[in-house]
This record gives structure tokens, C-alpha cells and sequence, in this order.
């Protein structure tokens, strides 16, 4: 009996799990040297101390073997305080002990310094790769196809766009024969004449972004189609100059579609009648000539539909005719922004009752809006901006968008009239009312919104101060624009909006002293104002446009400006500067297109880097 049971303990151990205790050494090193070469001024690694490294940030490990499987270190974005939490360095070749490594995540950080290294290629058993938004240049190495058991790859260089990070021979694509997931945007494959062949060779791919890859062309049919599994096609912004291939016919398995902001042309086909699983259908920003009015007659279950500027006129009613019920019925998305579709809103837009975001923006309709838009019960985004559209929207017809967050009605024959003590049912992310009628008194209303991330309520008719409460009403606020107005008063400092990139008060009565701007703002307009005393001596190292002409600022030009090294444009004319123009304006500056500093009562300066390109006023 002993003996029985001592074989049968054997027999348990041999062929089930044992639990590990820890990480093994020779991979606590490994990651202690990978640590060596990384920037971590946040202290994110604070964890990597401890004895046993499973049990560090971002490490995951086998519970039978004590190896790491898992390394997690994607970088993200606080937005308390509203800072990057990254690593930068470079990545240490020792990573290459951990020979069990299945998934690997180092998005999201800063290696810009470095090319993608060619031995990351040697991960044998790895399934997971995800190095987006690295910063990388150079070329991605074509060792990346040695990794024959990857599911998962992205390197979606977004962050490093217009910066090229690029491949040079796409064939080494065709070795992940398990790919289920790539993702390329942003990576330059305009020598990759051969791309469509290297992904059909991929039959267990799902999903598929090339985003803005500068594509060199694209076959309109395939004598042999592999994509039957495909689930996701991103072809966006490569402008590819085509009919729409043949072959979409085969995406059978196709949920989401995106052909937007190319260069295809002809008629809207047919082929999408056998793409009956399609959610997601882009084909916006092309130049088609009309559509098969069969094109779309099967897509039931169709959510999102944009077909924004593609050259559509004619009657909207009858365009909408085209969609079969079930399209009305289910659509959440409708996008036919940017043509020249004519008509009004009733008896078709108000029957949509599952929509959520609208946008009919820069088109040829009239008449007013439906009270049955307003009453849409799961609007989100509504933009009918650059139309013709008349009448009065008030407070009543504001109090039916309890989920609305942005809005955009701006460049109509609109007037606004909402009382004072009235309190929306909402909370606006963004809201857009340029050029209609809303004054004399600034909208008190807004109040309450404290989520607002873009305002533009230039062009108005507001007569009015701006409340102490305004400067208060958003902390997220990145674009703001009230220009054109005839609003008084003193501006308080706004260093404290750091969010903030886009700021045009210009056109109004503002007066006193220009306040200190955020660290990060782009592109500033104060002009035609009031203001008084000198340019404040900040440095804005992001600065691209600088307007500050027609105003009674005295002093002169500090230094600290030359430190705005993407400054684009600088108008500091018809004002009361003196002394010197600074030397260095325009040498480091090497973007610096146009610079006016006309009647000032400045002396000398550097005219020299200005006199060829004729862009100097003085």
C-alpha cells in the first residue's frame, strides 16, 4: 500500500502544477538592468525594490514556474495633475532574458531618441506587442517578423507624426501567419507598393488600421481573397486615388469600415449590399460622383454612417429616402457634413430616434429646427453649424437635451434667447454659437457648466462684461473664442488654464494689462482692443500665431519671445513698443513666416533672415 501511494504522490507531482515561490533571479536582474536605462522622474518603478518581482508594477508572472510572462509599463495622462506619467531611457537588450515573455506593453512613453531595436525580434514565445506612441524614428526593423507566434502588434506612431517612422520592405508581414490585430497608422508605407499582398497573406486578422501611411495605391481586385475574418479596415487618410475596389464584397465578416479622407471617386457601388454585418461605415471626404441608391439597402445594422464632404446636392429628404427603414430605425451617427444637400429638418431627422450624434454642418438647408430634433431622447452631439437655418431657440427647446454635450449652431440666422435664472438639465463638454444672435448680456446660464473643454461665442451682439464667474467655470477649457464682440473689462491672469491652446478675445473693448497666458498655448489673439503697458516677459514654448496689433502696448519686445521656437506668426503692429527689435527674432525660429511690427516707434533689429523671404514689416 506504501508503495502505491509514494507512486501516486510521483505521478501528482509529474504531471501537475507546482506553484512557484517568486520571480527567478536571473529575470529579477534582467528587469533591474532594464530599470538602469530608463528616465523615471515620476518614480512609476518605485516597486521595482522589493525581492520578489512578481510582485512589481507591471510584472505578471507564471503561478507554476515563477516566470514572467507579462511586462506592462504603458505610460498615461493624469488629468488631476494634468501631467504625462511616462518613462523615457532606452530599452536595455536585457529584457531578452525573460525568454518566457508572452505579452509586452510599452506605449505610451518616450523613447524618441531611439529607433525600434531589431532584437525584440527574439522573443520567441511572445503574443502581445505594443509599442504606440513611442516617439520612435527610423525604420521599423524587419526582425519584428521573426516573432511567428505574435497575435497582437501595434505601432501606431501618432505622437511622433509629422516625424516619419517608416517601412522600408513590408514582407516580413506575411511571417505573422497567427497576426489577429496590427496596427500601422502613422507609419510611412509609401515604398510598400506590395502592402495589399503582405496583409491578404494573413488569414487570421481581424482587425487592420493603416491610418495616414502615405499608401502608394491600392488593388481594386485580388484573384485570391484571405480576409474573410477581417472584422476591422482602417484605410483612413492615405488619399488614394481609386474606384472602391471589387473586393470589399468578401470583408463577410466586416463590422467597421473606414475609406474616409482618400481620394475615391466614381458612384457609391453596390458591393456594400453584401456587407450585411457592417456597425461602422466611413467614406467621408472622398470625391464620388452619387451612390447606387441599392448601395446600402441590406445594412440593418448599420450604427454609424459618415459621408461627410464627398460632393452630395440635391435634396436631403430624398437622400435620406434612399436608407432602408431599418437603417433609420438603428442609425446612432449621421454624418453629411461639408456638402451641398438642400432642404430643412422636418419629417425625416425627428423619426431618428436612436441618434446620438448629428452632424449636417456646411450645407444648403433652411427653415427652422423641429421642435422633434430637440426632443431626440439620446442626443449627445448636435452640429448644424454654416447653414441657413432662422427662428428662435430658447430655454424650452435647450431644457429637451438632458444628455446633450456638444453643440454647434454657429453661422446660422439663429437668435438664442434663454432667461437668466434658467438652469440646463446638462453639462457641455462643447459649445458653439458664433455668429447668432445671443446678447447684449453675456449668458448667464453657462454658469453651471463646468465641464466645458471648447466656447465660441464670437460674433454674438454681447455688450457686456464678462462675469467674475466665467474665469472660474472651467479648469478643462483648451479653446476659447469671444472675438467680435464689444465685451469690456480687465483680464485676470489665466496661467492657471493650462489646458489651454487656442485663445481669440480679438474685437472687443478689453483694456488694463495683458495677463500672463498658460505654459502651453498655441495661438494667441488679442488684437483690436485697449490693451495697455508692456509684453510680458514669459516664455510660451509652444506659441505658433501671436496677434496683439491695434492695441496701446508700450516697452519693448523681450527676449524670452525668440524662446517660442514654433512661432509661424508674430503682429505686434500699430502699437507703442520702443527700443530695439531683438536680435535673435527670427534665427532660432526657423518656422517664423510672417512678422509685422509696424507703427511702433522701434529702432534697428535684425532685418537680415526676413529680407528674402519679404515678410518683414517694420
Amino acid at each position: 500500500m506504501a508503495t502505491l501511494i509514494l507512486s501516486l504522490l510521483l505521478w501528482i507531482l509529474a504531471n501537475n502544477t507546482i506553484v512557484a515561490s517568486g520571480c527567478m533571479e536571473i529575470e529579477r536582474n534582467a528587469l533591474l538592468t532594464f530599470k538602469a536605462g530608463l528616465v523615471d522622474p515620476q518614480n512609476l518603478l518605485s516597486s521595482w525594490e522589493r525581492k520578489d518581482c512578481c510582485k512589481w508594477r507591471g510584472v505578471v508572472c507564471s503561478n507554476t514556474t515563477g516566470h514572467v510572462m507579462k511586462l506592462n509599463l504603458r505610460g498615461s495622462y493624469d488629468m488631476l495633475s494634468e501631467e504625462w506619467l511616462c518613462l523615457s531611457g532606452e530599452i536595455n537588450p536585457s529584457l531578452l532574458l525573460l525568454s518566457n515573455l508572452e505579452h509586452l506593453d510599452l506605449s505610451m512613453n518616450n523613447f524618441s531618441k531611439n529607433s525600434i531595436p531589431a532584437y525584440l525580434g527574439s522573443f520567441k514565445n511572445l503574443r502581445y506587442l505594443n509599442l504606440s506612441y513611442l516617439y520612435f524614428g527610423g525604420t521599423i526593423p524587419p526582425q519584428i517578423g521573426n516573432l511567428s507566434k505574435l497575435r497582437y502588434l501595434d505601432l501606431n506612431s501618432e505622437f511622433n507624426y509629422p516625424s516619419v517612422i517608416r517601412i522600408d520592405d513590408i514582407l516580413w508581414l506575411t511571417r505573422l501567419s497567427s497576426l489577429k490585430y496590427l496596427d500601422l497608422s502613422f507609419v510611412n508605407l509609401n515604398t510598400s507598393t506590395d502592402w495589399l499582398h503582405a496583409v491578404n497573406m494573413l488569414p487570421s486578422l481581424k482587425v487592420l488600421h493603416l491610418f495616414l501611411c502615405s499608401l502608394p495605391g491600392i488593388s481594386t481586385s485580388l484573384s485570391h481573397f484571405n480576409l474573410t475574418t477581417l472584422k476591422v479596415l482602417d484605410l483612413g487618410g492615405n488619399f488614394i486615388n481609386s474606384t472602391l475596389p471589387t473586393w470589399l464584397r468578401n470583408l463577410t465578416s466586416i463590422t467597421y469600415l473606414d475609406l474616409s479622407s482618400n481620394e475615391f471617386h466614381g458612384i457609391i457601388p453596390d458591393e456594400f449590399l453584401y456587407l450585411s454585418t457592417l456597425n461602422h461605415l466611413s467614406l467621408g471626404y472622398n470625391v464620388f460622383k452619387g451612390m447606387n441608391p441599392k448601395a446600402l439597402r441590406y445594412l440593418c445594422n448599420l450604427t454609424t454612417l459618415d459621408l461627410s464632404s464627398i460632393g452630395f446636392g440635391g435634396e436631403i429628404m430624398e437622400w435620406v429616402e434612399m436608407l432602408p427603414r431599418c437603417v433609420r430605425n438603428n442609425l446612432q451617427s449621421l454624418y453629411l457634413g461639408y456638402n451641398n444637400l438642400k432642404g430643412n429638418l422636418s419629417g425625416w431627422l425627428e423619426q431618428m430616434n436612436s441618434l446620438t450624434d448629428i452632424n449636417l454642418g456646411s450645407n444648403l438647408l433652411g427653415g427652422s429646427i423641429p421642435t422633434g430634433v430637440w426632443k431626440l431622447p439620446n442626443l449627445i452631439s448636435l452640429a448644424l453649424y454654416n447653414n441657413s437655418l432662422e427662428g428662435v431657440v430658447s430655454d424650452v427647446e435647450f431644457s429637451y437635451l438632458r444628455k446633450i454635450q456638444y453643440l454647434d449652431l454657429s453661422f446660422n440666422a439663429l437668435i438664442v434667447r434663454v432667461r437668466d435664472d434658467w438652469v440646463p438639465p446638462f453639462q457641455l463638454k462643447g459649445i458653439a454659437l458664433a455668429s447668432c444672435q445671443l446678447g447684449p448680456n453675456f449668458p448667464a446660464w453657462l454658469k453651471s457648466q463646468s465641464q466645458i473643454k471648447w466656447l465660441d461665442l464670437s460674433k454674438t451682439k454681447i455688450a457686456d462684461t464678462l462675469p467674475s464667474w466665467f474665469w472660474n467655470m472651467s479648469r478643462f477649457i483648451s479653446y476659447l473664442d469671444l472675438s467680435d464682440n464689444q465685451i469690456k473689462g480687465r483680464l485676470p491672469l489665466l496661467m492657471g488654464f493650462t489646458m489651454l491652446w487656442y485663445l481669440n478675445l480679438s474685437s472687443n473693448q478689453f483694456e488694463g494689462p495683458l495677463p500672463s497666458l498658460p505654459h502651453n498655448i498655441q495661438i494667441i489673439d488679442l488684437s483690436n482692443n485697449f490693451f495697455t503697458g508692456v509684453l510680458p516677459n514669459i516664455v510660451l514654448p509652444q506659441m505658433e500665431y501671436l496677434f496683439l496689433s491695434n492695441n496701446g502696448i508700450g516697452g519693448r519686445i523681450p527676449s524670452p519671445l525668440c524662446e517660442s521656437t514654433f512661432l509661424e506668426v508674430l503682429d505686434l503692429s500699430n502699437n507703442n513698443l520702443s527700443g530695439e527689435i531683438p536680435e535673435c527674432i527670427g534665427k532660432s525660429q526657423e518656422y517664423l513666416s510672417v512678422i509685422d511690427v509696424s507703427t511702433n516707434n522701434l529702432v534697428g533689429g535684425s532685418l537680415t533672415p526676413f529680407a528674402r523671404r519679404n515678410i518683414f514689416r517694420c
